[in-house]
């Protein structure tokens, strides 16, 4: 039992839920209960226990409405509250403060005198929080998306890059041995002999690098790629520093309905050498833009290297 501060008693009214609520009447003075919502013990029993304590708010908001004096209304109702080994303790505490401070400031001026007014205003903030709550469901589910095909992506991006580096190393190769003795070694690769073809070739050629490679073609695999995808990916490669070649980086950048560039590092830039065929208008109008530039610096056409051709020279004899 509680005593008010006019000696009268007031019976203490439990927390409801959702069941307790089904058929409820308005209560004359002398049966008006007041109490608070119970504290919850757990986060599952908080979820519960907000529900509760939503239901018990409005069943207050009967009681005051019933009162018909001072003495006969409760006391102020308490919120829900959680207890501090919870893990959203800070979260919510610091927010539940927040939001009494700013409803204090906002509703200064309101009048609320039935609980038709309660609900009316309850009404418009619950639709607000739904409304944030399926936003954030919508970005939740779209970033998910995104992370998957970031994924995709990123697994295409490394599969491809074995392939590259593989030819990058077999192009090495060919420039330190015949065409038949290239032949010999691959063929000695393939046959998993990488320890004997190791201490022919030396530390020069990525033996390992080559035998992942063998049986593919770095266009056929980038047709492949930017046929199949969804999301742009890019994939960088290099030569590195060794038989004389200076290190030229090169970057393959894919784009869905089977777009794709490749591009060599040159002077501060990537200069587009190769594109597939629904890609070179784009590599050309790209490539114009640093022609034009470098014309006006008065520089000659970038060294980009003979591993890869540079066939984009030779499209500009066409019009797309």
């Amino acid at each position: 039992m509680n005593q008010s501060s006019t000696g009268h008693k007031v019976t203490v009214l439990p927390s409801p839920d959702a069941s307790q609520h089904a058929g409820i009447k308005p209560v004359s003075k002398t049966e008006v209960k007041t109490d608070v919502a119970a504290v919850p013990q757990s986060a599952h029993e908080a979820t519960h226990a907000g529900r509760a304590a939503v239901l018990a708010a409005l069943e207050y908001a009967r009681v005051v409405d019933a009162a018909e004096d001072v003495q006969a209304l409760p006391e102020h109702f308490k919120s829900i509250d959680y207890q501090q080994d919870e893990l959203s303790y800070g979260y919510r505490s610091t927010a539940r403060g927040r939001i009494r401070l700013d409803l204090r400031d906002i509703t200064r001026d309101w009048q609320l005198q039935t609980p038709n007014d309660l609900d009316d205003l309850l009404g418009v903030i619950a639709a607000e929080l739904v409304n944030k709550m399926n936003n954030q469901k919508r970005y939740n589910i779209q970033q998910a998306e995104r992370n998957r095909l970031q994924a995709l992506a990123d697994t295409a991006a490394s599969d491809y890059k074995v392939i590259a580096d593989g030819f990058i190393q077999q192009y090495l190769l060919r420039k330190r041995f015949s065409e038949p003795e290239v032949q010999e070694l691959l063929q000695m690769v393939a046959d998993n002999k990488l320890g004997f073809v190791r201490g022919i070739v030396g530390s020069g050629i990525d033996v390992q690098a080559v035998h992942a490679s063998i049986g593919t073609d770095w266009k056929a695999a980038a047709n492949e790629w930017a046929n199949t995808t969804t999301q742009a990916g890019s994939c960088s490669f290099s030569t590195g520093a060794t038989d004389n070649v200076d290190g030229t980086s090169f970057i393959l950048q894919v784009r869905p309905a089977g777009k794709w560039i490749l591009s060599a590092w040159a002077d501060g830039s990537w200069y587009p050498l190769q594109a597939s065929s629904a890609a070179v208008p784009d590599a050309l109008a790209d490539r114009a833009v640093i022609d034009s530039t470098r014309e006006a610096q008065t520089k000659p056409r970038p060294i980009t290297g003979d591993i890869f051709m540079d066939e984009l020279q030779y499209e500009k004899l066409y019009e797309y």
